[in-house]
């Protein structure tokens, strides 16, 4: 049986059998972002995943530092509707 490519339609969007994923912003120095444009145009990485990476790296050294994962934030309900 042929094994089936993982592929991913356009812009990030995931198939069918996905993790689903959440869009958020941040705001960067133009400085950093310019590098990190760089450093996923010149590598097999996205810049998501070079992201992804880095705060991964730095969530695992501030739970260890905590001794554990942080609890969950609390939900703010919403209002209105």
């Amino acid at each position: 049986m042929a094994e089936k490519k993982e592929q991913k339609r356009g812009r990030g969007r995931p198939i069918s059998g996905e993790a689903k994923r959440e869009i958020t912003a941040f705001k960067f120095e133009p400085a950093f972002l310019d590098r990190l444009r760089r450093a996923a145009h010149h590598s097999p990485k996205t810049a998501t995943q070079i992201v992804e990476e880095g705060a991964a790296i730095i969530l695992d050294r501030l739970e260890k530092e905590n001794g554990g994962p942080f609890p969950p934030v609390p939900v703010k309900e919403k209002r209105g509707k």
